[in-house]
């Protein structure tokens, strides 16, 4: 977990640019079969298991789409995110 000193020197920009976002949504699909499938059966099970109401946690949520687009479909679900293992440093 990141404490206060951390969330300081994490450079959001450097690894979650709308460039970086794009490419990386653009991607995962095509390198993971059924990764859409994947997605729509997790959002079931949220929905089943919480009525739509409540807090997930998802780790390694990417760039956050899928997360959005559950909680679009469940207005009461609040979701706290992890990006994973942290992105390997580009520049």
């Amino acid at each position: 977990m990141m404490d206060s000193a951390d969330d300081e020197e994490f450079d959001t920009v450097r690894h979650f640019d709308a460039e970086k976002a794009q490419a990386y949504d653009e991607y995962i699909p095509r390198v993971i079969p059924g990764y859409e499938n994947l997605h729509q059966l997790s959002a079931s099970i949220v929905q089943t298991q919480t009525g739509g109401r409540g807090l997930i946690l998802v780790v390694g949520a990417g760039t956050g789409e899928d997360s959005i687009n559950v909680c679009r479909d469940n207005p009461l679900l609040s979701v706290v995110g992890s990006p994973g293992k942290e992105a390997p440093n580009s520049s």
